[in-house]
């Protein structure tokens, strides 16, 4: 029995042993094959072909899609054709495993790598010079210009002008900065043009007569942390401008060489970094010096470009053009600030003596229609009776023919701008104001220097928008920037009506 079990062990072991080495065979075999494919699964687990250095990310077995490699691999010489990244190496053609299979997906193509080595290239052509074009001229806010004339390249360029980006055909000799400034509001596009180191200004280095004025070439004023460089379009002579020029309150002036100038009218070209009110391209207007006769501005508004504080700056009433707006700040500053130191109230009356100048037609109409007053009254000449009317004027006295102090009207705010303090105390009420710009003063009359604000301009900008307020230039228009001397001389004659403007100033 023993020698029987042990006879048919041996037979087992005879026959276990080509049996588990067929199988064993077989197994390698199968692993052959995987490898020979670059990969595949044999009992659940994945196999790799020992030629990758770095395993593939793991991906489902159900699933293959396009494999990258995370081999950083030499690049590719330049220009070479695309070649195929990622995933196991495709069989040889004609092999069995060629065939579509989601084993091999399609290679990735991607774009040939450009070595970092230099290499020869063949130089581009020399780029052709631009087509001659022009740049529009300034129009302000809608920089739309429509038939705006156009402007050789060899001429000079207006210091303003709205450019459609790109700037394409704008001739290399042209100012025009390529940079473009993007307005929140309609993110309209405005081109600002490169400010000159000079400019043209009208100084006076000696007090004196109109004469001793000169057009000069200057640098263009720096520009402070709280100012804003102004291109000039328009300014305007004021009385305080002339008497400035005759060194009669020189020991409080500015120092000498002086730019004349107090009132102006332009486009923001440059902004201080404390500025946060206004922007380049905005159209303002302004009287530049905040204080008229103690240290006033040394380089004021008779220039093509001067520098303004931002707190005494209003953005200019669309309604309004240029010269207009210069013709305002300082007269109808000065009619509000002494209406608001008298308190005139809704119902009172009003004496203005001499209502036709720059300072008489603002007061007027400020009176009448910002302030609410019953009656107003001034003295004019007989030539000007309807233009005082049109302004609201009740009432006007004929100066040459009556002496208004003699009259029996009494009046609750007498505004003198001539300087006959003396007769105005006579036609007050009793416990009224008297307001005297100029010459001596009686009681209870005073004499106040007005002071520059851009809040309290801004304050005026409905009744100016609405119409209500005009502004009211000479009828002998508007002098040029070349005729300022000629613009002195008639002023200083006493018969302007309204405001004397330069405008344009280019």
């Amino acid at each position: 029995m023993a020698a029987s079990c042990a006879s048919a062990a041996s037979s087992r072991r005879s026959l276990a042993f080509p049996t588990v080495f067929l199988c064993l065979i077989s197994h390698l075999l199968c692993l052959d094959f995987v490898a020979a494919s670059g990969g595949g699964s044999v009992g659940g687990l994945r196999f790799y072909s020992q030629r990758y250095s770095v395993a593939p990310a793991y991906a489902p077995v159900a699933t293959y899609g396009p494999r990258v490699s995370p081999i950083v691999t030499p690049p590719a010489p330049p220009l070479a054709p695309p070649v195929a990244v990622g995933g196991p190496t495709p069989p040889p053609a004609g092999s069995p495993l060629a065939t579509p299979s989601p084993l091999y997906p399609p290679p990735i193509v991607q774009a040939p790598v450009v070595s970092p080595v230099a290499t020869p290239t063949t130089p581009p052509p020399p780029p052709t010079a631009p087509a001659p074009s022009t740049v529009p001229a300034y129009a302000p806010k809608s920089w739309t210009p429509v038939g705006a004339p156009t402007v050789p390249a060899s001429s000079s360029v207006p210091l303003y002008a709205p450019v459609s980006p790109p700037l394409a055909g704008v001739p290399v000799s042209s100012p025009v900065r390529a940079e473009v400034a993007t307005e929140k509001a309609g993110a309209a596009k405005i081109s600002a043009m490169e400010v000159p180191t000079t400019h043209k200004a009208w100084t006076y280095a000696e007090y004196g007569p109109p004469g001793v004025l000169k057009l000069e070439q200057i640098p263009v004023p720096d520009v402070a942390a709280d100012e804003v460089l102004v291109k000039v379009h328009a300014a305007a002579l004021n009385p305080v401008d002339g008497k400035r020029r005759q060194g009669k309150f020189k020991n409080t002036d500015s120092p000498l060489p002086t730019v004349p100038g107090y009132d102006v009218a332009g486009v923001v070209m440059k902004v201080g970094k404390e500025v946060s009110k206004f922007k380049e391209g905005d159209e303002v207007y302004a009287d530049v010096s905040e204080a008229a006769l103690n240290k006033p501005r040394q380089f004021g508004s008779l220039a093509q470009y001067t520098a303004v504080q931002e707190k005494l700056l209003a953005l200019k009433p669309t309604r309004l053009s240029f010269a207009e707006a210069a013709s305002l700040p300082l007269a109808i500053l000065t009619a509000q600030e002494a209406f608001d130191r008298v308190n005139l109230k809704v119902g009172q009356s009003v004496f203005i003596n001499g209502g036709a100048g720059g300072v008489g037609t603002l007061a007027i109409q400020l009176a009448k229609q910002v302030y609410g007053a019953s009656l107003v009254v001034t003295t004019g000449s007989a030539g000007k009776v309807d233009l005082l009317k049109s302004l609201g004027v009740d009432k006007v006295i004929d100066y040459k023919k009556e002496k208004y102090e003699e009259l029996p009207d009494k009046y609750d705010v007498v505004f003198d701008t001539v300087g006959e303090c003396n007769r105005c105390v006579k036609v007050v009420k009793e416990g009224g104001a008297v307001v005297a710009l100029t010459g001596a003063v009686e009681p209870p009359g005073f004499r106040f220097v007005v002071t520059s604000n851009g809040e309290n301009l801004a304050k005026l900008t409905p009744f100016l928008e609405s119409g209500k307020v005009k502004a009211l230039i000479d009828p002998k228009g508007s002098f040029t920037f070349s005729e300022v001397v000629e613009a002195f001389e008639y002023l200083e004659t006493g018969r302007a009506t309204g405001k004397v403007v330069i405008a344009p100033i280019e």
